[in-house]
């Protein structure tokens, strides 16, 4: 298994342009479709290039974030761990 890290960050100045260019480069890279990579994300803006790449995303709940909304994640997370997020779960929502 490959696995591709992209650090797209947090700051508000980022460009969601930048983030679905990242996104799609690091799916082109892998040699897989975007809609097959998940997203690992915390923030909206991650949320929101993920969505536009067509990539499915997970939300990760962190102390900034654990108020917010997240209605398009195709799962949420309070944490790494647990065995209830799993590939088949994520293709269901889908």
């Amino acid at each position: 298994m490959l696995k591709v890290i992209v650090d797209i960050g947090t700051r508000i100045t980022e460009s969601l342009d930048g983030i679905v260019a990242a996104l799609r480069a690091g799916a082109e890279y892998a040699g897989v479709p975007v809609q097959n990579c998940v997203l690992i994300a915390g923030s909206q803006s991650g949320l929101l290039g993920a969505e536009r790449s067509g990539m499915p995303c997970v939300i990760l709940w962190s102390s900034l974030t654990y108020r917010s909304e997240f209605p398009s994640a195709d799962a949420i997370m309070d944490g790494f761990g647990g065995a209830h997020l799993t590939v088949s779960r994520l293709r269901q929502k889908g």
